[in-house]
């Protein structure tokens, strides 16, 4: 392996909301960008929760392949399984 590669692939895949979700109207806090990044937004601070009014509700994470709820079984398939050498 040269230098600054890996081996390790991580992929995620996003599930949609159950219907015990849906049936409190939670709302979708996970969106999946680009493939490859995930972005998480927390609930709504509440205002005597003073340690959070101004911390960003955002965070960010980055992966080789990230799935939304729509991907097929056999689209996770392909992408990770069948042929992990291919680059990210």
């Amino acid at each position: 392996m040269a230098a600054g590669e890996s081996n390790i692939l991580v992929a995620v895949r996003c599930r949609p909301l159950n219907q015990r979700e849906l049936s409190c109207q939670h709302k979708e806090v996970v969106k999946v960008m680009d493939g490859k990044m995930v972005i998480v937004t927390d609930a709504p601070a509440d205002d005597k929760d003073v340690l959070r009014v101004n911390r960003s509700r955002e965070k960010r994470y980055a992966f080789d392949h990230a799935f939304d709820e729509f991907a097929s079984q056999e689209a996770v398939s392909v992408e990770t399984a069948t042929n992990p050498q291919s680059p990210p």
